[in-house]
């Protein structure tokens, strides 16, 4: 509408041909369509690149719990993703067929990363019977294995477990 204000202003309508300025005002709606489009696709585009940026360092901050990384450096990289640091996790490990899912199911404050052939979880845990009966309600069927519970600083323990009881036949 601008667009057409402007040019109505520094030419005088009066002396084109209606079919002309109709066509003028097809060419300005395309081309304002186009321009929308564009900016529509590009926005899309950054959530995109946004939310694989977000979920990289969720992985990042999993990998540095199960590593045993210092308190400070997994403490700041958590309050940099505004992911509350549990007193209590619990690890799990599935095959990457069996993922689909499971973030929906467990919820936002569930970490996921692939590491090769498997799938490591980090979850808060509550040691509440609520908290087992969900975690085993979300994973059952996804070949899942469960560690047992430890402090955050110990999730490598918990995930040494799972896959020692995965190597034994005793998971899912």
């Amino acid at each position: 509408r601008v667009t057409l204000r402007a040019i109505s202003r520094t030419v005088d309508v009066s002396q084109l041909a209606p079919d002309v300025i109709l066509a003028l005002g097809e060419s300005l709606f395309a081309y304002i369509d186009e321009i929308s489009a564009a900016s529509a696709q590009g926005y899309a585009l950054e959530q995109s690149e946004r939310a694989g940026e977000h979920q990289r360092r969720r992985g990042e901050l999993l990998e540095m719990i199960l590593r045993g990384e210092t308190e400070s450096g997994v403490t700041r990289a958590a309050m940099a993703l505004g992911w509350t640091l549990p007193e209590v996790v619990v690890v799990a490990t599935l095959p990457p067929s069996r993922l689909e899912g499971v973030r929906a199911a467990l919820g936002p404050e569930v970490l996921v990363a692939e590491r090769g052939t498997e799938v490591a979880v980090v979850m808060p845990f509550g040691n509440s019977a609520a908290r087992t009966k969900e975690l085993n309600r979300a994973l059952r069927g996804r070949l899942a294995i469960i560690g047992p519970p430890r402090p955050w600083q110990q999730a490598a323990e918990s995930l040494h477990l799972a896959v020692s009881a995965g190597a034994h036949g005793l998971g899912d």
